[in-house]
């Protein structure tokens, strides 16, 4: 579960220049560039909480949560995650939503919550479901690491 993902697949295009430095921010931390992708990722997101793009906030704040959980600061990446979901809930960015949900049960598991996580990464996995993006399938893997299901006596688990 600790393995970084791409986000190669996007549900709307960045044309401002701060949304290009999410982007790019965030794509920086796949390649283990972290003091760059964190250092392009503080100047997104400066710029976009002055010019209020809700949706390249969430998202620079989830590639931002990433990279703080990548790099041991699960407590961190919970709260960047937690404010991404409030920003991308309130504006309807339901990919943000979900992804925003997916690191927070991350951070979750990671810190030793596999209760919360299981709960976060449920809803994640709905969302993602819902929106019929291939992210679905690796939250639905990570969903059954952190919350196995319960062997039934003389029943096999499916």
């Amino acid at each position: 579960m600790a393995t970084p993902r791409g986000r190669g697949r996007r549900h709307h295009a960045s044309h401002s220049r701060p949304g290009r430095l999410a982007d790019h921010g965030g794509g920086q931390d796949l390649t283990g560039d972290y003091d760059a992708a964190e250092n392009e990722l503080q100047q997104a997101l400066a710029v976009l909480r002055t010019v209020v793009a809700p949706d390249d906030e969430a998202e620079a704040l989830n590639h931002l949560g990433t990279l703080r959980r990548l790099t041991g600061h699960s407590d961190q990446a919970r709260a960047l995650h937690q404010e991404a979901l409030t920003i991308a809930h309130d504006h309807g960015h339901r990919i943000e939503e979900a992804r925003a949900l997916e690191g927070i049960g991350r951070a979750a598991a990671d810190l030793g919550n596999t209760a919360f996580a299981a709960v976060h990464l449920q809803q994640a996995l709905r969302l993602y479901q819902a929106l019929g993006v291939p992210e679905a399938t690796q939250v639905a893997a990570d969903l059954a690491a952190v919350h196995p299901r319960p062997q039934h006596r003389g029943q096999p688990q499916p």
